[in-house]
């Protein structure tokens, strides 16, 4: 399926915004792609230009994502996955033209989950999530003043389950291009592999879609006279009487099972409003006292229900006026805090990572086997510390080498953390090595191997690895591999990039994000 757009509308995207959004997006991505992310840091121009031609010749074919399983704390798994540059930019360009019609058709005094900024000079693209989040909490403990009883529910697998029809059809009716919802549905569809439902999650064109999606449901409890908050696809409900809560809790299922979606059970609960109050605030406090500190040092970002970026430059504030201690008291208090307690973790370890604060590496090491849906925020907490302690290396070198890993998930994010290392032992370089060769790995782990081979490998293991380029059909991967020949002697580099250039587009903007990154690395040297 080729897809094109008129000059006339090409020319009026904004591909500089989109490329500054995707650059702070990707900080969240599922998967961890140092090589993909270079291209949009050093080879935007580059990657416009190849776009903008695909599409004005009419002739951009969308490519599929690059997935990965991610477990859930139940031990099942959700789909984790990437677009490929061409991909991203696209969805991200048309998502910024059309955004503020989107957001003119949400209710914010109930919708409280990404909410468009008027200025976007930092490419964020929402107001801070902690600060949304905060109004939506404030409003449930006000409306909980004023109601006895609070329907607390969220949708469950929720953006693996939208529709793409009603989503289409509500963009429509809101006075969209219909240009743009048509390549729109065209590359929801290809990125499904055809299917009618189910769109990317954790980037920022998608967020937005999933807040608006169920922008009808909301307009819906409205004409019934419920009061409702929702953020995201989690909603409250407001009721006088307990048989008027569950009679709405009936309906709100039938009317979400019409669009294919379904009620999370384990999620849903009816309880009186002071119960609701109490649960939900005292972790909250916390976290905000935490936060209103953050806005004196150097560092404000807050991480509130959202990580922070992943590998940052963790420095601390040029003012010791923070105390960490606050932030050690409420990681101790997590597994008293049962429903809240990867809250807490994924609050607390980003910011003790920052502070450098030592307290949770026995934790984080042994709980990237214990729960495994944690491993992201316990190996970025990990690798902001790695080489301040040496042996943090050596252990999850030895939970990789153990055999008790269930998910390729961990494998790609120890994997991620090594790679802040100097050096690493040449049997994790073996491991990796294997699994790079067996092609039922996923590409997501496949390039991640072939970036630690690259980067730690011995001759040997880098002759190897030039020869799977040949060995591996997976275009990501192959990426990957030239991207990886950069830490190979001068000759050997040269001979690949020459050699595997110009295979393929993402190839050529990898050789361009290689060569523009080094010119700048070069220009701040000097």
């Amino acid at each position: 399926m080729k897809v094109g757009l008129d000059k006339t509308i090409v020319d009026s995207l904004d591909p500089k915004m989109a490329l500054k959004r995707i650059e702070k997006d990707i900080e969240s991505d599922f998967i961890y792609a140092p090589h993909i992310n270079d291209i949009y840091k050093y080879a935007g121009d580059n990657l416009w230009e190849e776009l903008k031609g695909q599409l004005c010749a009419g002739k951009f074919n969308p490519s599929l994502p690059i997935y990965i399983d991610v477990p859930k704390k139940s031990g099942l798994t959700r789909p984790g996955a990437i677009l490929l540059p061409l991909d991203r930019v696209l969805y991200q360009i048309l998502i910024d033209y059309i955004a503020p019609k989107v957001e003119s058709n949400l209710d914010r005094s109930k919708v409280f989950s990404r909410i468009l900024l008027k200025s976007d000079e930092e490419g964020r693209m929402f107001e801070d999530i902690g600060e949304s989040y905060t109004k939506f909490i404030e409003n449930v403990v006000f409306n909980c003043s004023l109601y006895e009883y609070v329907v607390k529910t969220d949708v469950n697998s929720y953006f693996e389950n939208i529709y793409h029809h009603p989503l289409i059809d509500s963009l429509k009716s809101s006075g969209i291009s219909p240009k743009i919802v048509n390549i729109l549905e065209k590359l929801l569809s290809a990125w499904q592999e055809t299917s009618s439902y189910g769109i990317i999650q954790r980037c920022f064109p998608s967020d937005l879609l999933g807040t608006f999606y169920l922008s009808p449901i909301d307009h819906q409890l409205k004409i019934n006279d419920i009061y409702s908050l929702r953020f995201v696809d989690d909603f409250y409900l407001f009721f006088d009487d307990k048989k008027e809560a569950h009679i709405a809790l009936a309906n709100l299922c039938k009317i979400l099972r019409k669009d294919g979606l379904f009620l999370n059970e384990e999620k849903t609960s009816i309880k009186r409003s002071n119960l609701l109050i109490r649960e939900e605030t005292e972790i909250d406090h916390m976290m905000n006292q935490i936060d209103n500190n953050l806005k004196n040092t150097t560092i404000r970002e807050t991480p509130y229900g959202f990580q922070i970026p992943l590998y940052g430059k963790f420095k601390l504030p040029e003012e010791e006026d923070f105390d960490i201690e606050i932030v050690e008291k409420l990681y101790s208090k997590r597994k008293s805090a049962k429903f809240q307690y990867d809250k807490i973790i994924t609050f607390c370890l980003p910011l003790l990572a920052r502070f450098k604060s030592k307290i949770a590496i026995s934790d984080s090491i042994r709980d990237i086997i214990n729960e495994p849906h944690l491993t992201r925020t316990y190996c970025g907490y990990l690798a902001s510390l790695i080489n301040d302690y040496k042996e943090i290396s050596k252990k999850i070198i030895s939970i990789a080498l153990c055999g008790e890993l269930l998910y390729e998930w961990q494998y790609m994010w120890i994997y991620a953390t090594l790679l802040y290392r100097e050096t690493v032992s040449e049997d994790i370089i073996d491991f990796a090595l294997k699994q790079l060769q067996i092609k039922n790995t996923s590409e997501a782990l496949r390039a991640i191997c072939a970036l630690l081979i690259g980067r730690f490998g011995t001759a040997s293991h880098k002759n190897i690895l030039r020869k799977e380029y040949q060995n591996d059909d997976s275009e990501y991967v192959r990426a990957a591999i030239l991207y990886s020949a950069s830490f190979f002697p001068s000759g050997q580099r040269n001979s690949c990039f020459r050699a595997w250039g110009h295979h393929s587009p993402i190839n050529t903007l990898v050789i361009s994000a290689i060569k523009n990154k080094r010119k700048v690395l070069l220009s701040k040297k000097r």
